[in-house]
């Protein structure tokens, strides 16, 4: 089954090889994440495919979660020119 979801979450920690996000919705280990950044040296934004390694609900409140969701970078798609 293919899902097309849209928002916005933060990205806690990055490394050469992975981001653990922090995500309103929760996500399954598996899935694939294109993540839209912006660019430290470039005035485009980058953006990188990232699959779900696993997945841990945070408590905000007695009605909601949040959603770490530690994952593993893919690759970086080129800017469009």
């Amino acid at each position: 089954m293919l899902m097309m979801l849209e928002g916005q979450g933060h990205a806690i920690n990055r490394s050469a090889r992975g981001m653990l996000l922090l995500l309103p919705e929760e996500v399954n280990t598996g899935h694939v994440l294109e993540i839209h950044l912006p660019s430290q040296t470039h005035t485009e934004q980058s953006t990188k495919l990232l699959e779900v390694c696993w997945v841990r609900p945070v408590p905000v409140n007695t009605q909601a979660n949040m959603y770490l969701a530690g994952t593993r970078l893919l690759f970086v798609l080129p800017s469009a020119f």
